[in-house]
């Protein structure tokens, strides 16, 4: 049931911007990463490239912040929504949106930064429910980056809730 009320609203191709654009909305990268974790695009350069696009963009470095504090710096007039990708000590990673950067900023101080590790890819040294709880006093959205695992591991959300090692 679940499924078939998912699916019935998902398309899959390319999406048309000008509909989009035409209809009110934005189409928005929503899992970028850039140089300042794991990405190789320097942030003014992303900017660019989506501004060229017509594209709003969520900047979700792993366990860092700094990405979209100098997006919202650059003061683009590209669409930004304040976002972090956190890496919880089971090994799935959580994709965190917030409706404000000022929100961003409180979370990351409060929640992430004492509890980061010395890379921003390592993991943290919370779990998965802190950080899905700790994010909760903020509104935004909580969603699983990769929920079947990426690259060569497993540790995607299913995977963890099939090992036993993330509750369901």
């Amino acid at each position: 049931m679940i499924h078939d009320l998912v699916f019935t609203n998902v398309t899959f191709e390319r999406p048309v911007l000008e509909e989009i654009h035409h209809a009110g909305l934005s189409a928005v990268e929503m899992h970028y990463h850039t140089n300042h974790s794991d990405g190789i695009a320097c942030v003014r350069g992303a900017l660019k490239l989506a501004g060229k696009r017509g594209l709003g963009l969520a900047i979700a470095d792993h366990n860092e912040i700094s990405g979209v504090i100098e997006a919202e710096q650059a003061d683009t007039g590209v669409l930004l929504i304040p976002g972090i990708e956190v890496s919880p000590c089971e090994g799935p990673h959580i994709l965190l949106y917030f409706s404000r950067s000022a929100d961003l900023a409180d979370f990351y101080r409060k929640s992430i930064l004492p509890h980061k590790g010395p890379s921003p890819y390592f993991a943290t040294r919370l779990s998965t429910g802190q950080i899905v709880e700790q994010a909760g006093n903020y509104e935004g959205v909580r969603v699983a980056a990769h929920p079947c695992g990426y690259l060569l591991f497993n540790r995607g959300v299913f995977r963890c809730i099939d090992r036993d090692c993330l509750d369901a």
